[in-house]
């Protein structure tokens, strides 16, 4: 959350959060009214920034080419080119980059995650593959990819669309719950 107060503003949500309908953009009481279980900290930017830092290093270890995406912690850009030589398919490489986030046998920042990727064409079509799907997901085809996208319900975008809560509700009331919903719309 923003602040440690009944105003605070929930800023990220883990899948079961997500499960009973607590999005980023609620305020803390009205997640609060969707789980009476719910717990929530503030975390500075400073300790952000710092284990943005240290996954970026980690995820160096896949790809030479990495990019923290500006604006939503967690979420990084790698370009995989070039490497499969090394790891054969970036079936492969997805998992062996998965494993190593979920690994907590290494020591430092960054261990003990629930990553997902997805490897892709266009970074906005893999930021939302990733979110909506988890866990592994290779485009064989920018056809697939579109596919795939069509499918990635609304709510499960985050900052990246940029979607109010009150306007994600409104288009729930139109029944438009998916980007191929949204993108059907006259």
């Amino acid at each position: 959350v923003t602040a440690d107060e009944p105003g605070g503003i929930v800023e990220w949500v883990n899948r079961k959060a997500r499960a009973v309908g607590i999005l980023p953009g609620m305020r803390y009481p009205a997640g609060l009214a969707l789980c009476d279980g719910l717990h929530a900290g503030v975390v500075t930017p400073a300790e952000v920034q710092a284990e943005v830092q240290a996954i970026s290093a980690h995820l160096r270890t896949f790809s030479p080419d990495v990019e923290p995406a500006a604006g939503e912690p967690g979420v990084s850009w790698l370009n995989a080119q070039g490497l499969l030589g090394l790891y054969g398919t970036l079936t492969r490489w997805g998992t062996q980059l998965r494993r190593f986030l979920g690994d907590r046998s290494h020591p430092g920042p960054g261990t003990g995650l629930v990553a997902a990727v997805a490897v892709g064409f266009e970074r906005f079509a893999v930021y939302a593959i990733a979110r909506h799907f988890g866990g592994l997901r290779v485009c064989r085809d920018p056809g697939q990819e579109q596919a795939w996208l069509a499918q990635v319900r609304l709510d499960a975008l985050g900052p990246a669309l940029g979607l109010p809560p009150h306007v994600r509700e409104d288009l729930k009331r139109l029944a438009v719950r998916t980007l191929g919903d949204f993108l059907a719309l006259p």
